[in-house]
């Protein structure tokens, strides 16, 4: 699975950062808004394609204003299978 997926913050968008622990292959990265945003809720994004080598990090980048939303966040790899997080951007 996943160590753990982190963000770097940016004025125009977020970098999330995923950490392969042995999962690879044409993965695929969703996101919903959960809680935590004040004014308008961020759009969601559903199954982003990104290939993804064991024991190593792949970096996506979506563009948008951090609002310190928490998401619930997956990533599918056909080796290694399924993890979900709850990041805050």
């Amino acid at each position: 699975m996943f160590t753990k997926r982190t963000r770097t913050k940016s004025v125009i968008g977020v970098t999330v950062e995923i950490h392969s622990t042995g999962s690879e292959g044409l993965c695929y990265y969703s996101a919903e808004p959960w809680l935590g945003w004040t004014t308008v809720k961020p759009l969601p994004v559903y199954e982003v394609p990104f290939y993804l080598q064991a024991n190593q990090t792949n970096k996506l980048w979506f563009p948008g204003i951090q609002t310190g939303t928490t998401w619930k966040a997956k990533v599918e790899c056909p080796v290694g299978g399924v993890d979900y997080c709850n990041p805050t951007y």
